[in-house]
């Protein structure tokens, strides 16, 4: 009884709502999936010494070495703005130029802090 009541309320809610509540879920699901999901690098665009060091060091979760080469990219490669967000010192914006995010993502994924 309680289910027909509910969907008798629910076919009395306007249309343009039902679809605009559609839209507004799959939008921001859409949005939650691409940050959650791992960054992808460009290995070409770095020294391949840097590919070995970081993929092995995510193998074996070495927090020592991600934070050696997080804080070792954010000191080469990018400065704050006015904002406090870091913005790459070349102002590069070439698809795969993102070491950083993909660092940050597999620190976060095995419990590091990233101070």
């Amino acid at each position: 009884m309680m289910i027909i009541n509910f969907m008798k309320k629910l076919i009395n809610i306007h249309w343009l709502i039902k679809y605009y509540l559609i839209a507004f879920i799959s939008i921001f699901s859409i949005a939650y999936f691409i940050e959650t999901s791992e960054p992808k690098v460009n290995w070409l665009l770095y020294n391949n010494d840097l590919e070995n060091i970081v993929k092995s060091a995510i193998l074996d979760s070495d927090c020592a070495i991600l934070k050696k080469e997080y804080n070792k990219e954010i000191k080469e490669n990018y400065r704050k703005n006015i904002l406090g967000i870091n913005v790459r010192k070349d102002n590069k914006s070439i698809k795969g130029l993102n070491l950083l995010s993909y660092l940050k993502h597999h620190m976060q994924s095995i419990n590091c802090s990233l101070s």
